[in-house]
């Protein structure tokens, strides 16, 4: 990151995919862990993410204009808790070729390109990656080669009440 102090004092929070289409859904407790994440610090998606709504996968039969109303709820999400979509920046995109995807294919299988990328930003920017996906939190404890990455699920930032207790 640019500024160490502000980072200091302002966590960054990516939330991935599945936090996202859960929040767009009226899923679990997304828009609490968005509303926490606010709180404690800045509230980041990843370009990645806007891209993985339109999978077929995702989609399944989303019409033109359910996209549309996804990206209207996206929109305030930014309105309301200051989310950031962000790019991937290039040197993320280099991490995520040469750590993640070198080491951790078997473990990520078809979600590689995407959680590889988001995975980079989250480990560059020092940031909490905040997910549902259970090969992330895999990745933190392998015995063989772990990363350095913060991993929480929505249901743990949502419970904590400040930055410690995420920290314990």
């Amino acid at each position: 990151g640019v500024n160490q102090e502000s980072e200091a004092t302002r966590p960054i929070f990516i939330f991935d995919t599945s936090v996202l289409i859960d929040y767009l859904r009226d899923q679990g407790l997304a828009a609490d862990a968005f509303a926490q994440a606010s709180k404690m610090g800045e509230v980041w998606l990843t370009i990645i993410s806007l891209l993985e709504l339109y999978l077929p996968s995702i989609r399944k039969e989303k019409k033109k204009e359910m996209i549309g109303r996804d990206i209207q709820k996206v929109e305030k999400l930014e309105k309301a808790y200051g989310a950031r979509v962000m790019p991937i920046p290039e040197d993320a995109q280099r991490h995520a070729v040469n750590v993640i995807a070198r080491h951790h294919y078997d473990t990520l299988g078809k979600g590689l390109l995407g959680d590889s990328l988001i995975l980079a930003c989250g480990f560059l920017e020092n940031a909490w990656l905040v997910t549902r996906d259970e090969k992330w939190f895999q990745l933190v404890h392998e015995q063989r080669n772990p990363l350095r990455l913060r991993v929480i699920g929505p249901t743990r930032l949502v419970q904590a009440t400040t930055l410690d207790d995420l920290l314990k």
